[in-house]
């Protein structure tokens, strides 16, 4: 809770700490521009961190997270991500519509929505050029455009004969 209390703090940087969560008051630092949250087996981050409108560079590479809060989408000033090395698998469109996001790290990710491929576009080369965030909000667009949404729902049927199996 102490930690709260520096709401003019411009940078925060943890590294190899013993904590898997990030206290709800995280989103009353509103001066911060800088947060770094690595390899500390981080699990989740809680929805307080959208109150962070001053920030930056948001760093959150060698945890466990497996999810990403929505409230992401409301860091306007956010240039830089990097979520490489998580669990995470599904991406929030209103990340990708950041007006400044132009660095986006997301490699070795279990990606399903957007898929790996569009995740991944371009490897190293492509996120120092920003071609995979173009991807991500291409592959968002081409959704929004078509009405379409993603679905988690399948159906499996198995053909064969009768005897198939005894």
């Amino acid at each position: 809770e102490r930690l709260g209390r520096f709401v003019e703090l411009r940078s925060l940087d943890l590294y190899r700490c013993d904590i898997t969560s990030v206290p709800e008051y995280i989103g009353n630092m509103q001066a911060l521009q800088s947060l770094q949250l690595v390899m500390i087996e981080l699990v989740e981050l809680p929805e307080s961190i959208g109150r962070l409108h001053n920030l930056e560079y948001l760093r959150l590479f060698n945890n466990k997270l497996t999810r990403l809060p929505d409230s992401l989408g409301q860091l306007k000033a956010l240039r830089a991500l990097n979520i490489t090395s998580n669990k995470l698998t599904e991406f929030p469109s209103t990340i990708a519509r950041l007006p400044f996001l132009c660095f986006l790290n997301a490699d070795n990710n279990l990606w399903q929505r957007p898929p790996k491929s569009v995740m991944e576009t371009g490897g190293y080369e492509g996120v120092k050029k920003g071609e995979n965030i173009a991807g991500i909000r291409r592959y968002f667009d081409a959704l929004d455009a078509h009405g379409a949404s993603t679905s988690r729902t399948f159906k499996l049927i198995l053909v064969g004969t009768g005897e198939a199996g005894k």
